[in-house]
């Protein structure tokens, strides 16, 4: 069990598949951190915020609040950070809360049965041991 965990989430299923994986990794007591990160650059983040970015901001929180709501979750955290990339971003904001594990949802994956094609939702976790 992990005592910090990160979900990354951005609205779709495979943000809700984190946060139910999230949940059984979670140890008892332990920190959850929903986080959600967007594209920028050094540039837009030591910069004022413009009304464009600030509207943005605001429906990532909303989107935030929503997937807690969701999840039925009442004590966590909620981050939302520019970066470069989703996987610089979700790198960096592990280092400054130091988690133990990160979970996020993919896109649908695709599993062969047989003949047929069969789509399974799908998260995976990466912790810091690892």
């Amino acid at each position: 069990m992990c005592n910090n965990v990160i979900v990354g989430v951005d609205g779709r299923d495979g943000g809700r598949d984190a946060i139910a994986l999230s949940r059984t990794l979670l140890a008892q007591g332990g920190q959850l951190t929903l986080a959600h990160i967007h594209s920028g650059d050094a540039h837009t983040r030591t910069s004022a915020p413009t009304e464009h970015h600030l509207v943005k901001q605001e429906g990532i929180a909303k989107m935030l609040e929503a997937a807690s709501k969701d999840a039925g979750l009442e004590q966590l955290g909620m981050r939302q950070q520019e970066a470069s990339s989703v996987g610089r971003g979700l790198h960096e904001l592990c280092e400054v809360i130091e988690a133990d594990l990160l979970v996020v949802g993919s896109r649908v994956t695709t599993a062969v049965l047989g003949t047929e094609g069969v789509q399974l939702p799908a998260a995976h976790a990466w912790s810091r041991d690892e």
